[in-house]
């Protein structure tokens, strides 16, 4: 299984590539649902570990 922030780092270095997708506004949406799923993923681990 591949590394979490090896994927997360691919998948945001996707939603930045203006080839793929025209609508700026989309590409930055795409980069902030990334993000907020990978803080929920840490605050999860963080209180599983309190």
């Amino acid at each position: 299984m591949p590394n979490r922030e090896v994927v997360l780092k691919k998948q945001v270095a996707e939603a930045k590539d203006p080839e793929l997708e025209n609508n700026d506004f989309h590409r930055l949406q795409t980069q902030c649902n990334l993000l907020t799923k990978e803080v929920m993923y840490l605050l999860k681990q963080v209180r599983e570990l309190s």
